[in-house]
């Protein structure tokens, strides 16, 4: 009887599972603090008596957003092209390490006062 050898799982295919479910977590938990991020900035500006400005909105929401476009980009690119079975893992990496940087930087380069409106004296 001849094995299919789709089936195997080999050592290789196992470690790559793994560390696949470990790539797609934390793209999971980049999202999640996304969330956290803009559910807290709109209680920090209602406790204030301000609200989220235009460009904080757009801040906010592309840090949840990003994460998930990335991670549904690497997915659906390694569907279309079946590259070698190490490939995913890695772009799924680099994806998640270029959506920090970006994070990072924009955590030092933009201004926190930014993403309030300015209150308005009535």
């Amino acid at each position: 009887m001849k094995k299919d050898s789709k089936n195997v799982f080999t050592p290789q295919k196992i470690i790559v599972t793994v560390l696949t479910a470990l790539l797609l977590v934390g793209y999971l938990y980049a999202t999640t603090t996304g969330v956290g991020n803009l559910v807290g900035m709109i209680r920090i500006a209602a406790s204030l008596g301000t609200t989220v400005s235009a460009a904080g909105w757009v801040l906010l929401l592309l840090a949840v957003a990003l994460p998930l476009i990335i991670a549904a980009g690497v997915t659906l690119y390694a569907r279309a092209v079946k590259p070698r079975w190490f490939v995913y893992p890695v772009l799924l990496c680099c994806g998640l390490a270029g959506f920090s940087c970006l994070q990072i930087e924009l955590l030092y380069l933009v201004p926190q006062g930014l993403y309030l409106s300015p209150v308005t004296a009535s």
